[in-house]
């Protein structure tokens, strides 16, 4: 035995009405059926009494009337009508004061009648059942995508049962208004992003153009003042001009980052020798504080990635090191691999940072309290974290004042 299941409550529903109309025909074959045997039933008996007083009274005539009833001699059909209409017994005659068949027609009209009624009750009320839902979510969808044209997402606490296709296209727009949401959302925070990021140019820029400016107004107003001290000016003035350069190139890089906009030249390649590439232009820096530069490999490991940006990374994060580590200090650096990541430890034991601080030090333009480097903005463990993050890996750090402090760098060899 096959059993079919329907998912959708208005098929069910509609299956439902459906078997009515069918249960409700063959009611009406029935009746039908039933009323017209009834009448051929007393048709016949009628006819079998006429023939019998006649037989009882002329034989003779009675077999010849036999005929005529059964169909065989209808010549005299108009001389019947006649005789008969006298008697208001004529085709006018209407059904219900037949004495052969009045009663069964009757009870058959009415019979009939009762099961049109019902048939259009169950009609009119399966119809309200299927569209009177129908209409009110359709209602309730025009009002949500107004809202939304309106940008004015409303929050939906409905629950569906997401088994027939409105329900399924309720679904369908449901995850349409949530893409649409988060986009909203997202742009939001762009903006806002964006806004943070032209003040936060403006305020950086903001130092070196108010020290120009300066030196602009004492050269003018000084002219008479000697060439070494000219000289000194002008210096001064290249030198703001220099951090202007580097800080627009740095800012730009990392407007770029920021925005998603960077193609990185991703390619399997030595982590060891980004590496090198990245604490090479260090090593002199960290020569002139007496420091040890150490890089520590016990294999050649190789990773997917963007040599040129990864190195970038790494520098900026050796190279906070090296200028929070006293003189004669010591910064190394370690590779290794588990199964599934691939680490580079970067460990000092420089001055080492606040417990308060450590969740900040990744934050845009942030520079710690103890800061002494005038020419840093702050910018650059955020980009070394954006940079990180974009090859599939993260930045972790351990640090204790007074001790020093280790920054993880951790990949991912597979996504999980």
């Amino acid at each position: 035995m096959v059993t079919l299941y329907y998912k959708d409550e208005r098929i069910k529903l509609s299956l439902f009405i459906l078997s009515a109309f069918i249960i409700q025909g063959i009611i009406f074959g029935v009746v039908y059926f039933n009323s017209i045997s009834a009448i051929n039933k007393d048709v016949i008996t009628q006819n079998s009494s006429i023939i019998g007083e006649l037989y009882l009274k002329d034989k003779e005539l009675a077999l010849e009337i036999i005929p005529i009833i059964t169909g065989k001699n209808l010549n005299n059909v108009e001389i019947g009508e006649k005789i008969l209409s006298d008697y208001s017994y004529n085709t006018a005659l209407k059904y219900n004061n037949n004495p052969v068949i009045g009663n069964i027609t009757q009870s058959t009209v009415l019979l009939f009648e009762i099961l049109i009624l019902v048939t259009f009750l169950i009609l009119i009320i399966g119809l309200f059942i299927i569209m009177n839902p129908l209409y009110n979510e359709i209602k309730y969808l025009t009002h949500r995508a107004e809202s939304i044209v309106e940008n004015k997402i409303i929050h939906n606490d409905k629950k569906y049962s997401y088994r027939g296709s409105l329900d399924k296209f309720i679904l369908k727009f449901n995850l349409m208004e949530d893409r649409i949401k988060n986009s909203i959302g997202l742009l939001q925070e762009e903006k806002i992003n964006l806004k943070n990021i032209i003040n936060d140019i403006s305020h950086q820029l903001k130092t070196p153009l108010t020290a120009l400016f300066m030196y602009n107004d004492i050269i003018s107003d000084h002219r008479e003042m000697n060439n070494e001290d000219l000289d000194n000016f002008i210096n001064l003035s290249k030198d703001q001009l220099e951090r202007m350069e580097w800080l627009v190139k740095t800012l730009l890089k990392y407007a770029r980052l920021e925005s998603n906009v960077v193609e990185y030249n991703k390619e399997m390649f030595s982590i060891k020798n980004t590496i090198e590439e990245s604490i090479n232009p260090l090593k002199v820096k960290a020569k002139n504080k007496n420091q040890s530069l150490i890089l520590k490999c016990e294999k050649d490991i190789e990773y997917y990635h963007d040599r040129k940006w990864v190195s970038e990374a790494i520098s900026n994060i050796v190279k906070n090191a090296i200028e929070h580590t006293e003189n004669n200090g010591k910064i190394q650096i370690n590779l290794y691999e588990t199964p599934i990541t691939i680490t580079i430890s970067i460990k000092d034991n420089g001055e080492g940072i606040e417990k308060e601080e450590l969740k900040k030090i990744f934050n845009r333009f942030y520079k710690g309290e103890t800061s002494i480097n005038p020419t840093s903005i702050g910018i650059g463990l955020c980009l070394s974290k954006s940079i990180i993050k974009a090859h599939n890996g993260d930045i972790t750090v351990e640090s204790y004042l007074g001790k020093g402090s280790t920054f993880y760098i951790t990949f991912l060899k597979t996504v999980l």
